[in-house]
């Protein structure tokens, strides 16, 4: 990180955050913080996590035992030592931040005005758990933790996991969230404890983010052994007569019958940032705006909100800020950046493993050119299963794609992004149906 990256991010800060992070420059305790600022303990770690991450200190509390503090103490000491050690008592308090602070004037959340606004319209007609469905790294978690911010609302968060080795137990997180949290002493069995559970969100208004449950996931159904919990669960969290509102991120739909059928259960489907919000955030980022090199990278990558912020990084450090130098040098790799290449080919894996014949014909639709032809038709899409024997089953497995946000879609047709397409025709490379593909596909384009 460069001085005018650093003060991109410090720009970007919420004041919230902004008067944690002061605080904790001062080398002022968690407790200490919580009680000059009238917020929960809990919630100023939530903020300091936020903060480290902003900063490309990562994974703050992943194993509980190394907090990334001292480098972030390192980095104010390189690019803005005279905020180290303040008297933060003599610093002037806000109150109600998030209500005083329109989401225009923060440019940590440039584009999503829109999508706030549909959760406050879906929360106003009796929403009590809103599943944000998107593909990675379109900022389906930012959107989470900006909208409780604005609501001013605490919120418990169950990290699902990322991978089915690591995933967390939903009966030991609710455990622990009676007894840390509610200060209640929790029950053995589960369904108790989510009596429990639903007891204490009647009398308290607060906010659960469950992060990532793609990972809890297969082709939309919950797991074994975890399916059962995961049910339970979502039907207290959705039950009417709870003051929480639940936000759950995923990058896969959920079918479980038992919860579709509830009225209080929504799902919202997160686009990708308009080319305007890429454009403010990279001249936020002082970022010489070229609008044919702009428009070319942001239909490429389908404006992803991860790509935006590594780019940001990437146009600044390779290409001192010029945005037509650097697309000229990387629009024929897409996939350069290596965390840009993880993002991608991590969702890849997650279907390769869970739905074989999607994955497969996802890997055949990259032999469409899709900046020659636009979007192609069932049909056209269809002529690459030519080893499904049951019709039946081909319209499901474009559902499948669809509902992984892994295939764009509109009245005419199909599509992929381009970042999405060099990947599969990179796999589609090593396959013995390469040439079938192209064949499929031609024989149908003429």
């Amino acid at each position: 990180m460069n001085q005018q990256h650093f003060n991109a991010v410090f720009n970007r800060l919420t004041e919230r955050r902004r008067e944690v992070l002061l605080k904790l420059l001062a080398n002022e305790k968690d407790e200490a913080i919580a009680n000059s600022l009238h917020i929960q303990k809990p919630t100023v770690r939530k903020h300091r996590e936020e903060i480290c991450k902003l900063f490309g200190l990562n994974n703050e509390f992943s194993d509980e035992r190394r907090s990334k503090l001292p480098e972030l103490i390192a980095l104010f000491a390189k690019y803005k030592p005279e905020l180290l050690n303040q008297n933060t008592s003599e610093l002037p308090q806000t109150e109600n931040f998030s209500e005083d602070k329109t989401i225009f004037e923060n440019p940590n959340f440039v584009g999503r005005e829109e999508a706030i606004a549909h959760l406050n319209n879906l929360v106003n007609e009796g929403a009590k758990v809103i599943l944000i469905h998107a593909e990675g790294g379109i900022g389906k978690t930012t959107l989470a933790t900006k909208w409780f911010e604005l609501q001013g609302l605490e919120y418990l968060e169950l990290r699902v996991g990322t991978t089915l080795q690591n995933l967390n137990s939903v009966e030991n997180w609710l455990r622990v969230k009676l007894r840390d949290y509610f200060k209640e002493n929790p029950e053995e069995n589960f369904m108790l404890m989510l009596e429990q559970l639903k007891s204490q969100l009647q009398i308290r208004k607060i906010g659960v983010l469950i992060d990532k449950l793609e990972t809890a996931l297969i082709n939309g159904e919950f797991i074994e052994p975890q399916h059962s919990y995961y049910v339970e669960l979502l039907t207290v969290l959705a039950h009417h007569s709870v003051h929480s509102v639940t936000l759950i991120t995923s990058r896969e739909q959920i079918y479980e019958h038992t919860l579709k059928r509830l009225q209080s259960f929504k799902t919202y489907a997160m686009e990708g940032f308009k080319q305007e919000a890429w454009q403010q955030y990279f001249e936020i980022c002082h970022i010489n705006i070229d609008n044919d090199a702009l428009s070319k990278m942001h239909q490429a990558y389908g404006g992803n909100a991860e790509v935006m912020y590594i780019l940001s990084g990437d146009i600044v450090t390779t290409s001192t800020g010029d945005l037509k130098d650097y697309w000229q040098n990387n629009c024929d790799d897409l996939l350069k950046n290596p965390t840009l290449e993880n993002l991608v080919k991590h969702q890849f894996e997650k279907l390769k493993r869970d739905n074989r014949q999607a994955y497969k014909l996802l890997c055949r639709l990259g032999c469409y050119r899709y900046q020659y032809i636009p979007v192609i038709s069932e049909k056209g899409v269809f002529c690459l299963l030519w080893d499904e024997q049951n019709e039946r089953n081909k319209p499901r497995f474009i559902r499948d794609l669809k509902n992984r946000a892994l295939v764009k879609f509109s009245t005419e047709g199909y599509y992929l992004y381009e970042v999405i397409r060099q990947e599969a025709i990179e796999r589609l490379k090593s396959k013995d149906d390469w040439k079938q593909s192209h064949a499929e596909a031609g024989i149908f384009l003429y």
